[in-house]
C-alpha cells in the first residue's frame, strides 16, 4: 500500500469515496509544537504553551484512531503539525500506520531531518515528504522563522531524502519577510528538480487566536499577494505557459457574462473537506477543515465514525455568500468555506481580502495578455 500511486488510480479512489461517503483521507495533526516560530503560522505553540493547554494524543491513541479509520475505508493519512519531527515517538507512529497499510504523507519544515532521522525514516518509509521552504538563505529563515540555520538544515534534509529515494515535494508560503527571496526559492526548487507549490495567500490564524478574524499580521496585503503570485508563476513556468494558463482561466469570465438566472442562494462547499477528507487535531477534535475551529466532535466523547458523520452534517449545511455565487470571476476566485469563515467570522459575508486578491489576479492576467498583443503589433 505504501508504493507510489499513479494519478488515475488516486483520482478513481477519490471519486468512489465521494460517491459512497467514505473518509478516504485523514490529516493527523500530531502536535502544535514547532522548533521554528514563523510569523504567519495559524497553529504554532511552544512546548510550554502546549502542555498548559493539554496533552498530546500518544502513539497508541493515534494507532487506535487509524485502526477505526481503516475500517471506515481510509487509505491516505497526512501527518502534520506544528512540526511532526519534534515528537520522539514519530518512528512508532509511522511504523503503526505502515503496518495498517495506510499511504502516509508527512508535512514538515525539514530542519530536523538528519543522518540519524533518515535511518528510521527509510525503515518506516512514508509515501511522500512535503517540505515547506521559507527562503533560499539562512538570513531569510532567521528573519521569518527565527531559525538562523534553517535553510542549511532544510537543504541538507532534501539531499538526504533524495539520496534515500523518498519522494519529496516542496511548498512555499510567501510573506512580507521572504517576498524578496521568492525567486530564490523557485530557483532552489528548479536546481533540485523538484515540484514546488507556492502560495501568497495566508489564512487568518483563528485556530490560534479567535480574535484574529480577517487578520494575519504575517501576510502581504491583498494586492501585493496577487501581484507576487503572478510574478511567481511567470518565473516558475515561463511567460508563454503563464499566458496559455491565463487564457483558459479567463474563458470562465466570458462564459459567465452571458445572460443567466441569478442564484438566490450561495454555493455549497466545493472541496472534499467534510465529505471524503477530515482533520483530527492534537487534542482529538475532528474538524471539517484544519483552518476552521470546532470543538463539537471530540474523540474522547464519541467514536470516530460518529464524529465524522457529525462533521459531514455540519459541512453539508454550510452555504457561502450569494454575492460570491453570482460573481463573474467566481471560477478564478474559488472562494472556499475556510477563506470565507476565517476572513469574516461567518459563512455569509463576502471576504474582502480574498475579493481584492482575486480581482487583482484577474487584472494581472489581463495585463500580461494585453502586453503580448502590444508586442505583436510592434513587430
Amino acid at each position: 500500500m505504501n508504493r507510489r500511486y499513479s494519478r488515475p488510480i488516486t483520482d478513481y479512489l477519490y471519486r468512489k469515496a465521494a460517491a459512497n461517503n467514505i473518509p478516504i483521507e485523514l490529516t493527523f495533526e500530531l502536535t502544535p509544537v514547532c522548533n521554528m516560530n514563523c510569523k504567519m503560522c495559524y497553529v504554532r505553540k511552544s512546548k510550554a504553551e502546549q502542555e498548559a493547554e493539554g496533552q498530546l494524543l500518544n502513539a497508541d491513541q493515534w494507532k487506535s484512531i487509524a485502526k477505526e479509520a481503516a475500517e471506515l475505508g481510509t487509505v491516505y493519512i497526512l501527518l502534520t503539525g506544528g512540526e511532526v519531527f519534534t515528537r520522539p515517538d514519530l518512528p512508532q507512529i509511522l511504523k503503526d500506520l505502515n503496518e495498517l497499510g495506510m499511504v502516509v504523507g508527512i508535512n514538515t519544515n525539514g530542519t530536523l531531518i538528519n543522518e540519524e532521522t533518515i535511518k528510521w525514516l527509510t525503515d518506516h518509509r512514508p509515501n511522500r515528504v512535503n517540505i515547506t521552504v521559507y527562503g533560499s538563505s539562512d538570513e531569510t529563515y532567521s528573519r521569518l522563522c527565527r531559525n538562523p540555520e534553517g535553510y542549511t538544515q532544510m537543504k541538507h534534509a532534501v539531499s538526504l531524502l533524495k539520496e534515500n529515494d523518498i519522494e519529496v515535494r516542496l511548498k512555499a508560503s510567501i510573506t512580507p519577510y521572504n517576498v524578496n527571496d521568492m525567486k530564490g526559492i523557485i530557483d532552489f526548487a528548479k536546481s533540485e528538480n523538484l515540484s514546488l507549490e507556492l502560495t501568497t495567500y495566508m489564512f487568518p490564524p483563528l485556530r490560534k487566536d479567535q480574535s484574529h478574524i480577517g487578520i494575519n499580521e504575517g501576510r502581504l496585503d491583498a494586492v501585493s499577494a496577487a501581484r507576487n503570485l503572478h510574478s511567481s508563476i511567470v518565473h516558475q513556468y515561463g511567460k508563454e505557459a503563464a499566458k496559455n494558463n491565463y487564457l483558459n482561466s479567463l474563458k470562465s469570465i466570458e462564459e459567465r457574462k452571458s445572460p443567466a438566472v441569478k442564484q438566490k442562494t450561495g454555493d455549497k462547499m466545493q472541496c472534499q473537506a467534510g465529505k471524503t477528507s477530515f482533520w483530527i487535531t492534537w487534542k482529538g477534535d475532528v474538524l471539517t477543515c484544519g483552518m476552521i475551529p470546532s470543538k463539537r466532535n471530540n474523540l474522547f466523547e464519541k467514536p470516530l465514525s460518529e464524529a465524522i458523520e457529525s462533521s459531514r452534517s455540519e459541512a453539508s449545511e454550510i452555504t457561502l455568500p450569494i454575492k460570491c455565487a453570482n460573481c463573474e470571476i467566481k471560477e478564478i476566485c474559488k472562494p472556499c468555506a475556510a477563506v470565507v469563515y476565517t476572513e469574516t467570522g461567518t459563512y455569509s459575508d463576502v471576504p474582502e481580502y480574498q475579493c481584492i486578491y482575486a480581482h487583482e489576479k484577474v487584472k494581472n492576467m489581463r495585463s500580461i495578455l494585453n502586453l503580448e498583443m502590444e508586442e505583436k503589433n510592434e513587430e
